[in-house]
């Protein structure tokens, strides 16, 4: 088991290091014109003149109980050409998955969800154990459909740059010195040397744009060959679809759209390098406070709140207070425990009694929330609770002996164990027993006789983890790059903003060192925006949903996409984070399935006035 286990790594690795390039062989980068620019982000490229194919893919996944391959879950990959000016160029394979509609009579416009990161890959194995769940509600009406953007997830070819050898890091910092009149960092000069090696390849990191992959998703709705669709973004999705509605205004595949927790265009007005979002936080800070000042009880039980909190930071600064563990307690301490600077929403309910508390060097709620006691809502989980029993059963399974002799045996055992996600006790029994030499897999398998239907993922999602990373960090990075960096604002001017806004020194610190670190290589990519995309769009209904307590992307950012949009219309969502569908309750998930059932007509969003934060009063 454990040789199988090593071999395993191995090879997620080597798919890791080798599945952008044809061949794990270094690359040696021609260093040509690397100061040329991609322009504006006005100049969208359309989709491909070529007619967008689908083709076959296996499913994968871990399927629940009640669903079946090619019946309730369909895969697939629609292929797209890599440089869309260039048609019959060298392609990319869009890796797409179709949950079919459980209802009767489903609407034949399905939803497809547009991932967030950017980078995040969504057809992965445990991510569509969540959608499944997260969307079961809509998926009654309709098809849901995933797909992976270009150069993550499991898209073919996923983006990843080669490693630089010394010789190759040398000549490009030669020649940028020689361009820039500066030398250039090493990240700088490994970035250009990706640039030019997979460029070299035919897979320029230019056509890693959202620009691009807007056009992708004109090109895969399409091929997949529905009247129309409506289209869902989450965070940098949201980007992504904007970019949709400015590029291609009015698409008629396109029936509606959502934006759930925006992070909006255009460029240089929202970027990571913006003080815009960091200013919201500290609006935030405060709106908590005048949260519990406009609830009677909270106001009852706790006047004048934001004046206990100001003198007991100035308390805390000049004597710490002493936890039951010996640890000091400071000013800073105090900031890291209140919204947004601890960004969990749950903890809001508990604020202002931990600020009542402290004032009076009670630590009761803070070593509660430390210790997790007391309950805050969580996100929606695939997995739920493992049974108690798990760990043995995991013991169990380590004690079978497999006849892994080869790569293709492991890889069908491997196979063979992932289909197994939810699967009645007799399958797994039969599976121990083919697999495990020697009578080995007898205790694994009297232990799943014993224990409930699903256990045994347990053991499943230990041995057969996807081999895709969820997140493309090299992707996120270019991106942040290329479409952002370039609009960054003065750090320095960026802290004295915050500093006047009052934001603690700590954090504005943070913020600063962040943005610094960031930037850290951005200058090497080649292909880097020149103006931001211009804010004209179409008339398509839109739907904008933003949580009230929002630290990554503030009702704020909201209101910017909003402002754009003709047929936009905003509901901020009380008590709520980053994220809102299937996050928080059933009320977000009513107003998105009556603006699907009429997409023209304004949704109902009164069932929000429920969803005041329930302040813990004494």
């Amino acid at each position: 088991m454990a040789d199988c286990m090593n071999r395993r790594r191995t090879r997620s690795l080597m798919v890791l290091l080798c599945l952008f390039l044809s061949a794990c062989v270094p690359v040696v980068p021609d260093t040509a014109n690397v100061g040329q620019r991609r322009g504006s982000a006005a100049a969208v490229t359309a989709p491909s003149q070529h007619s967008a194919a689908r083709h076959a893919r296996a499913c994968d996944l871990f399927l629940p109980a009640g669903e079946v391959e090619d019946e309730t879950i369909l895969c697939g990959y629609v292929r797209v050409p890599w440089d869309r000016s260039q048609p019959e160029g060298t392609t990319a394979d869009l890796a797409y998955v179709i949950l079919k509609a459980t209802g009767a009579n489903p609407q034949r416009d399905p939803i497809i969800h547009v991932s967030g990161g950017p980078g995040l890959g969504v057809t992965l194995r445990q991510a569509m154990l969540e959608f499944i769940q997260r969307y079961a509600p809509l998926r009654a009406d309709r098809d849901i459909i995933f797909y992976d953007q270009r150069g993550m997830g499991h898209s073919l070819p996923f983006f990843s740059c080669p490693y630089p050898d010394e010789q190759q890091t040398v000549a490009v910092s030669e020649q940028l010195t020689a361009e820039w009149g500066r030398s250039p960092s090493k990240a700088d000069a490994n970035n250009a040397i990706c640039q030019e090696a997979l460029t070299a390849q035919g897979y320029a990191p230019a056509h890693i744009s959202t620009d691009t992959s807007a056009a992708d998703l004109v090109d895969l709705m399409d091929a997949l060959g529905y009247e129309a669709y409506n289209l869902y973004g989450i965070s940098y999705g949201t980007r992504l679809l904007m970019s949709l509605l400015h590029a291609f205004p009015d698409q008629a595949l396109v029936r509606s759209v959502v934006l759930d927790s925006p992070y909006p265009l255009p460029e240089d007005v929202v970027n990571d390098f913006a003080p815009i979002g960091y200013l919201a936080q500290q609006t935030m800070f405060q709106e908590v406070f005048d949260l519990c000042a406009a609830d009677p009880a909270c106001d009852s039980a706790f006047p004048d709140l934001r004046t206990q909190f100001d003198d007991l930071v100035r308390s805390l600064a000049s004597q710490p207070l002493s936890l039951p563990d010996g640890e000091e307690f400071t000013a800073e301490d105090l900031y890291r425990s209140v919204f947004p600077y601890n960004p969990t929403v749950g903890y809001v309910a508990y604020q202002p009694r931990l600020i009542a508390e402290l004032a009076q060097g009670d630590t009761t709620t803070l070593i509660q929330l430390r210790n997790g006691e007391l309950p805050v809502a969580m996100p929606i989980s695939a997995l739920g609770v493992e049974h108690p029993r798990s760990y043995e059963l995991v013991d169990a399974y380590l004690a079978c002996q497999m006849n892994l002799s080869d790569e293709s045996s492991s890889t069908e055992q491997e196979d063979a164990l992932a289909k197994l996600w939810d699967a009645d006790p007799s399958a797994i029994r039969q599976f121990l027993s083919q697999y495990c030499l020697d009578g080995s897999g007898a205790p694994a398998a009297e232990l799943v006789s014993q224990l409930p239907q699903g256990a045994f993922n347990s053991v499943i999602i230990r041995f057969v983890p996807d081999t895709i990373m969820g997140l493309n960090a090299e992707l996120n990075s270019k991106l942040r790059c290329t479409e952002q960096w370039p609009f960054a604002g003065d750090l320095a001017q960026v802290g004295a903003r915050l500093t006047e806004a009052g934001t603690p020194p700590f954090w504005v610190e943070k913020v600063v060192g962040d943005m610094a670190a960031q930037s850290e290589g951005c200058a090497g990519w080649a292909d880097a925006l020149t103006s931001p995309t211009p804010s004209v769009y179409g008339r398509t209904p839109v739907l904008i949903l933003n949580g009230q307590l929002d630290a990554n992307t503030p009702p704020a950012f909201g209101e910017i996409a909003a402002a754009q949009l003709p047929q936009a219309q905003l509901v901020v969502v009380p008590n709520a984070g980053h994220s809102i569908l299937a996050n928080y309750g059933q009320c977000p998930t009513e107003i998105v399935q009556q603006f699907l059932a009429v997409p023209e007509q304004p949704a109902d969003s009164l069932c929000t006035a429920a969803m005041h934060v329930p302040f813990w009063t004494p």
